[in-house]
């Protein structure tokens, strides 16, 4: 079966080679209401290593892949061949989706995969069942996907040719695209129909233009400012972060970009003694794109240490790439970039998210390097 071929690699051959301008991709789905043809979630407790998965259900059953860490679609049960991957036979006895609770979930393995990894990743579904994150859907050829936020406010990224998201409507900046502010108007999601409705363009994305804009002029205002601050420590001296298996300008071992790394941290005697850090928060940021890649918030103020992850006891919010959990470096191929691990110590037990790293009172970090393979 060539769906998935058609969809997935040669969705672009024709009038589609040529990446769209956010106004085009805002019209193209405005005042539409697509059904959603696939579920998207991240498998992320101590068995998966944080594992993203698509499925669809078709007239023959549930099909599913794993989303690989260079973008590719390996078959997992009841799919064809596609991106160099076999085909996949029926490998669970039935996966069934709660569509109004969201819900997807596996019974036991009946036709173990000959592939040792697709075996194993076979294995992390098995007999459980998992939040749905995202959905997605193809609108005359071009893939989009939405996510609906605990607030109610739904986001939505555009799948380019090059396998990269590109924020279409609320979403933040990534793989070099700029973030994308509210560009569509009355968008709501019925999980039980599968059904997203989007209302009109926003003044014909006018706003978007002009917030673009406005941006960049912040960027550079920022720029200015933070040339400024280069003189004046980040924050405070009174916490030393440090870790068993990564070093100060040294390279990240290949096992740390599917789960973080062991993180410990030490407070200075004095600054224990005042009792004014109440709460911790752990980043990975890709410094040369300036991207979240983990973000782990309130961890409470008499924790000192966290193990190799992954790690769910804590509260993970959204990176930058939409994922709530750790998403190791993934550069481009031969590309060196720098990644800082971060703690930060805050003088309150919570925060809403990383426009709160700011009000830091103490802050450490382990600069490393990762090339990409």
């Amino acid at each position: 079966m060539k769906l998935i071929l058609a969809v997935f690699i040669c969705i672009f051959t024709l009038s589609n080679i040529y990446a769209k301008t956010l106004s085009e991709l805002v019209a193209k789905i405005a005042s539409s209401t697509p059904t959603m043809e696939y579920v998207f979630w991240v498998v992320n407790n101590e068995e998966s290593k944080n594992v993203p998965f698509l499925s669809k259900n078709s007239k023959d059953g549930f099909r599913v892949w794993h989303f690989t860490p260079d973008k590719s679609w390996q078959s997992i049960h009841n799919a064809s061949a596609v991106d160099g991957f076999p085909e996949a036979g029926k490998v669970f006895e039935s996966v069934s989706v709660n569509n109004a609770e969201e819900i997807i979930s596996f019974t036991n393995i009946v036709n173990a995969p000959e592939d040792e990894d697709v075996g194993n990743k076979a294995k992390t579904l098995e007999n459980k069942e998992f939040k749905i994150g995202w959905y997605f859907w193809i609108n005359d050829k071009d893939p989009f996907l939405f996510k609906a936020l605990e607030s109610g406010k739904i986001r939505i990224w555009y799948f380019t040719p090059e396998k990269k998201w590109q924020p279409v409507h609320n979403a933040g900046a990534v793989h070099g695209f700029p973030k994308a502010e509210e560009t569509l108007g009355d968008i709501s999601f019925d999980a039980s129909s599968g059904v997203l409705t989007i209302g009109k363009a926003l003044a014909d994305n006018e706003d978007t233009k002009e917030d673009d804009t406005k941006e960049d002029d912040t960027k550079e205002d920022d720029t200015k400012e933070d040339d400024t601050k280069e003189d004046k420590p980040e924050s405070p001296q009174g916490i030393t972060l440090s870790s068993s298996a990564i070093k100060e300008g040294g390279f990240l071992d290949d096992k740390y970009t599917s789960n973080s790394p062991p993180l410990s941290w030490v407070v200075d005697d004095d600054v224990q003694k005042k009792n004014t850090i109440k709460s911790y928060a752990i980043s990975l940021e890709d410094l040369n794109i300036k991207k979240y890649h983990w973000n782990m918030i309130n961890i409470p103020s008499n924790i000192t240490s966290i193990s190799n992850g992954p790690i769910t006891k804590y509260k993970n919010i959204d990176n930058d790439f939409g994922l709530s959990s750790y998403l190791g470096p993934f550069p481009p191929s031969g590309e060196t970039h720098t990644y800082e691990f971060s703690i930060y110590g805050f003088s309150s037990s919570t925060i809403s998210g990383v426009e709160d790293y700011q009000y830091a009172i103490y802050k450490s970090s382990i600069k490393v390097k990762y090339t990409g393979k």
